[in-house]
């Protein structure tokens, strides 16, 4: 997972986002999945109003983190899933919205 000072100062859209992973070098970064979250949350941390993410992220800011996943119910793919740090659930949210970014890298297979 990345964990540098970009995860709390760059805030884009989905698309800007997604662009965004995949120039980071070696060319194996995207933007996580709504299941690929769900591995570095904490939700006893969220019930005491603290960032929701394992404590082991250095550089996390209490605000909106996009996802990869979008939703086309009657809205043709206009919406993206982003989770919401304080919380940490789920929502939608138009793409074009500005919102922070932390990638994940893929794992090189042998």
């Amino acid at each position: 997972w990345q964990d540098n000072k970009d995860n709390i100062y760059n805030r884009v859209s989905q698309n800007e986002a997604i662009k965004y992973c995949k120039k980071l070098p070696n060319g194996l970064w995207r933007l996580p999945s709504i299941n690929e979250y769900k591995t570095i949350l904490d939700l006893n941390r969220a019930k005491t109003d603290e960032i929701s993410l394992n404590k082991i992220f250095k550089y996390v800011i209490k605000d909106d983190y996009w996802t990869s996943d979008r939703t086309w119910i009657r809205n043709f793919g206009r919406y993206g899933y982003y989770l919401k740090i304080r919380s940490g659930f789920f929502y939608y949210d138009n793409r074009k919205y500005k919102k922070f970014i932390r990638c994940v890298k893929d794992l090189k297979v042998p």
